[in-house]
């Protein structure tokens, strides 16, 4: 990803922390945004979304960068 890619980025982890009604803040979309940045927006996108649909145990908790990077 780059910086054109934040507000996509940012959507994309606003709509994990309401399905999993967490707060999503700045410091923390700074963070994962810098652990992730190299992988695409597609990438992330896909493995967030994948991981809030999944039925294991490690889709019952807002997703770490470890458990997106693992999708």
């Amino acid at each position: 990803m780059d910086s054109s890619d934040k507000k996509e980025f940012g959507q994309t982890m606003k709509l994990a922390s309401i399905a999993y009604d967490r707060d999503c803040d700045p410091s923390m979309l700074r963070a994962y945004f810098e652990f992730l940045e190299d992988y695409s927006i597609d990438e992330i996108k896909t493995a967030v979304k994948a991981h809030c649909k999944g039925t294991g145990i490690e889709s019952k908790f807002f997703p770490k960068v470890a458990d997106i990077t693992a999708q």
